[in-house]
């Protein structure tokens, strides 16, 4: 009606083959997003208007990344250089976060191929969980990883609580943490246990409109990689994160 177009049931069919065929193999996502089919255990755990009805126009993103020869300077060089980066990049957003209301943190680590992330967010009075930090550390040292973490967290209004990755090279901040921060800090495996008892929450924020995040494609693909995998909520093994 709004093109002018008329109306045969050979053109709806033809339209309606083109829009299925662009999502190819991703069968549980076509029967999620244009029929409305509950993924059933299977799938995507999030469709692409469910993770971009949660996305806001908001500059929280900052990024690191050091030289492969960074890791062999002297501390204080490494140590003055990291502080630097937060004065320059972190502090104007840690000085605008708001002052009255709580904050929590979460962390992802790696040390080389993929990166350490840093995601702060506050707790509203409405109880939704806004985005208002997210670090990305690439080839960052590891003493260089804990000194950025500190400075966030230490600065951070009414931190109340952490979660951390503790596996593999991720132990050692998680330690780190837990030593300056104590009980604040959570150290997390991520196991099957982990994803069936914290997952479901998370995707039923996106449904209740509980959690907002930054408008980016590398957020956007990451939340798209959750799949239902043997009936449980998790990151497939063989994804890399944005």
């Amino acid at each position: 009606l709004i093109k002018g177009w008329d109306w045969s049931q050979d053109t709806q069919d033809a339209w309606e083959a083109r829009i299925r065929g662009s999502y190819g193999a991703r069968t549980a996502s076509m029967r999620q997003e244009l029929d409305a089919i509950p993924a059933e255990a299977e799938g995507a755990a999030l469709s692409r208007v469910q993770i971009e009805a949660c996305m806001a126009d908001i500059d929280v993103f900052r990024r690191w990344t050091c030289k492969d020869d960074f890791r062999d300077a002297p501390e204080h060089v490494r140590k003055a250089d990291a502080l630097d980066w937060c004065e320059a990049h972190l502090k104007p957003l840690l000085a605008r976060m708001d002052a009255g209301k709580r904050h929590v943190m979460g962390e992802d680590f790696a040390r080389s191929g993929d990166a350490t992330d840093i995601v702060i967010f506050e707790i509203g009075a409405d109880l939704v969980r806004r985005k208002v930090l997210l670090v990305e550390l690439r080839n960052v040292p590891f003493d260089q990883q804990r000194d950025v973490l500190f400075y966030v967290c230490d600065r951070v209004p009414r931190f109340s609580k952490g979660a951390m990755d503790k596996g593999g090279n991720g132990a050692y901040l998680a330690e780190k943490a837990v030593q300056r921060y104590g009980e604040k800090i959570v150290e997390v495996s991520f196991s099957r246990d982990w994803y069936q008892t914290e997952m479901p929450a998370y995707i039923e924020a996106f449904s209740d409109g509980t959690v907002i995040l930054q408008r980016h494609d590398d957020v956007m693909q990451d939340h798209q990689a959750l799949q239902y995998v043997d009936g449980v909520i998790r990151v497939p093994k063989d994804f890399r994160f944005k």
